[in-house]
């Protein structure tokens, strides 16, 4: 099924997003990250539309696109609150529960699941609550004076944000997808460029030229996630490209254990294998 691929696809490139800008928490300020990775993201939704030939949008693509982008950076930022708080792993697999908000969404339109969808659905969902409870069994507060709930509380923030975010820039990318997502960076880019401007001068600090391709390649993924999800998401029902798309925590995972030598522990690998079940019941 040609929408479960790009479904799938999306989540990992998701993943990879999140752990580009999660890479340099602590070291360089969220709102420049922000900034960096929203100019990647929103260069590349217009050079998308350039090659698509899709130039062309209404008044309902810019609604949706700045509704969707004003929610979109209120999650980031939460995220990378998060992050500062607490394990990537941890935040990430906390956001992920924004897809019970486009689960929820699905139904209110009337989308319905087979049974076989819907046992594929709940063994992902299970797969990922086993995936990041284990983390939370020894999550330790990154800073003096933090609870370990305080990076769960600001990843809570961002799956309700994220959520909402997804319905608005559904509603404007059935008429066109990348329009509606090149008009929700503006937003995104205005709030990080206010911000950086009113911060002191520390504001760049740790900025430097790895730092700054590592997040511009963060900021690319992000659009190619994007924009594979409301593709596929055109195809079929939101709430099942939602959760294959919610695979991302996994990848973010994978990649730290790879750079940070996070090593997983039992649970987590038997939610992954958990998630890849529930992932070809969808799929087959």
């Amino acid at each position: 099924m040609e929408y479960s691929l790009l479904a799938l696809l999306s989540g990992g490139l998701l993943g990879v997003w999140q752990f580009g800008i999660g890479l340099y928490r602590g070291r360089i300020s969220r709102y420049t990250v922000v900034l960096i990775s929203a100019t990647a993201a929103g260069i590349s939704y217009v050079l998308f539309m350039v090659l698509t030939q899709t130039l062309a949008f209404g008044v309902g693509e810019v609604t949706a696109g700045l509704l969707g982008g004003s929610f979109n950076v209120l999650g980031t930022l939460m995220l990378l609150r998060a992050f500062d708080c607490g394990k990537i792993g941890v935040a990430s697999g906390v956001a992920a529960t924004s897809t019970i908000v486009l689960i929820a969404y699905s139904i209110y339109l009337g989308e319905q699941l087979s049974a076989k969808t819907t046992a594929g659905l709940f063994g992902i969902l299970l797969g990922l609550a086993m995936f990041y409870a284990a983390h939370l069994r020894d999550a330790s507060p990154r800073r003096e004076g933090q609870s370990p709930g305080t990076a769960i509380i600001w990843a809570l923030g961002t799956a309700l944000f994220w959520g909402l975010a997804n319905i608005a820039l559904d509603l404007g990318s059935r008429k066109s997808v990348n329009a509606t997502l090149a008009v929700s960076e503006i937003p995104q880019l205005t709030i990080a460029v206010l911000l950086v401007l009113l911060g002191s001068s520390r504001v760049f600090e740790g900025v430097n030229r790895p730092s700054v391709g590592v997040l511009l390649g963060s900021g690319v993924a992000l659009a190619l996630s994007n924009s594979l999800f409301f593709f596929a998401a055109k195809m079929s029902d939101i709430g099942v490209v939602a959760v294959l798309a919610s695979l991302s925590p996994i990848v973010t995972a994978l990649m730290a254990l790879v750079v940070f030598k996070e090593k997983l522990v039992s649970l987590e690998w038997a939610g992954l294998v958990v998630v890849v079940v529930g992932t070809c019941i969808v799929l087959y």
